[in-house]
């Protein structure tokens, strides 16, 4: 059987630091920054035990960094428009976010 670590994961709006630390929750110790970019409120999502996932707050942009790959490398999604929330299924398999209602009211 595999051995889980409890972890909390914050991000900074700001970027001044990193986008987004994971924290060992037992020691208080880092774990993994992941850098680059900032984060919206309410963007942050982990999908399974695989990868972490945010949206830009001022840019259509959705980041995606592998949680076992190497620190410092993530992958950038472009969406349609701003991205305001972000949730992922729990099992995975889905990703829901919401658009800006600019960006909305002009496909209608």
């Amino acid at each position: 059987m595999a051995s889980y670590k409890e972890v909390v994961v914050t991000s900074d709006f700001s970027g001044q630091f990193w986008n987004c630390c994971m924290w060992d929750l037992s020691t208080g110790s880092t774990l993994r920054l992941f850098k680059n970019s900032t984060s919206a409120s309410g963007t942050v999502c982990a999908i399974g035990q695989d990868y972490l996932i945010s949206a830009e707050p001022h840019k259509p942009l959705i980041h995606v960094w592998d949680l076992h790959g190497k620190e410092g490398y993530h992958q950038h999604i472009v969406a349609p428009g701003r991205v305001s929330a972000l949730t992922i299924t729990s099992d995975g398999a889905y990703c829901i976010g919401e658009i800006g209602r600019a960006s909305c009211r002009e496909r209608v």
